[in-house]
């Protein structure tokens, strides 16, 4: 892309790659987290794994943490207590606000690793519109991410018309 990108092609006309330089890394989602709080400390978005696990969307929830994590501190600052306990209501509140969400949605993840079952799955959404709709869905509304996490979901999706 570099290579044949007009605008991108331009702008990095003169780079040159640093041999052993690419790699990558796993993006921590959240559906396994990890303490995002201690003495001193607090890890807001993507450090608290706070990418969604479905979506992989993480800006929302880095925000969100951004936000009560400013909260915990002003309250640390007004309490002159900056221990982990006293940090423990951020931990508390991200929690309860982000993962049952986080929860969900990782629930989905693993229900559409089966290739043959997304494969069912796409192929009846090809032949009705009111299950691609809810497909659509999915990716930016909460209330029918939840409904796709549930297994009632899936067996009302399996036994609608076409059946194969």
């Amino acid at each position: 892309m570099i290579e044949s990108h007009g605008v991108i092609r331009e702008r990095f006309r003169g780079a040159v790659m640093v041999p052993g330089s690419l790699s990558g890394w796993t993006m921590p989602s959240g559906s396994k987290r990890a303490k995002a709080h201690g003495d001193g400390w607090l890890l807001v978005g993507d450090a608290a794994s706070l990418i969604d696990p479905f979506t992989g969307e993480g800006v929302g929830n880095a925000l969100y943490s951004g936000k009560l994590a400013a909260e915990a501190v002003s309250e640390a600052f007004r309490r002159g207590d900056f221990g982990e306990s006293q940090l423990s209501s951020y931990e508390y509140s991200l929690r309860s606000e982000l993962d049952p969400e986080l929860r969900s949605n990782y629930g989905i993840q693993k229900r559409i690793r089966s290739r043959r079952f997304i494969n069912l799955f796409v192929r009846k959404a090809l032949r009705n519109r009111g299950i691609r709709d809810f497909m659509a869905a999915t990716l930016t509304d909460v209330s029918a991410r939840k409904k796709y996490a549930s297994l009632g979901m899936y067996l009302r999706i399996l036994l609608t018309p076409p059946y194969w």
